[in-house]
């Protein structure tokens, strides 16, 4: 797995994007949440998390892991950070599945195809 990150700062967006490539596993997807959002919470940015480009191996049964890290303590600080994962249409399953999972848990997050939408919805969030 790759990745490249940006931080957007046009109109005051204040926006981290990472775009992911080549094969995305469950540890990759836990590690990028982790890193991003601290860096998010740092800077005091939304994220967008694109994995329109990376060849996706999660599962749902895999998801209950993630659970785990939804729950952690230390993600008590990280809840409040809008997050935009950017998805394919075949991959939209799984990361509605994580949104809602998400959701549950408190975080600020939302599913989208499109760039355009995701930057407006944490734009509207700041």
């Amino acid at each position: 797995m790759e990745f490249v990150y940006w931080f957007d700062t046009l109109l005051d967006s204040k926006i981290i994007i990472v775009r992911v490539f080549g094969e995305l596993f469950l540890e990759d997807f836990v590690t990028i949440n982790k890193v991003f959002r601290q860096k998010a919470v740092e800077l005091n940015y939304s994220l967008i998390l694109d994995f329109k480009a990376s060849i996706n191996n999660l599962n749902y049964n895999q998801i209950s892991y993630f659970k785990q890290f939804v729950c952690l303590q230390e993600l008590d600080r990280y809840k409040h950070i809008p997050t935009v994962y950017l998805t394919n249409l075949k991959d939209k399953g799984i990361f509605e599945f994580i949104e809602a999972i998400s959701i549950d848990y408190g975080l600020v997050v939302k599913c989208a195809q499109d760039e355009r939408a995701a930057t407006d919805w944490v734009t509207k969030l700041l």
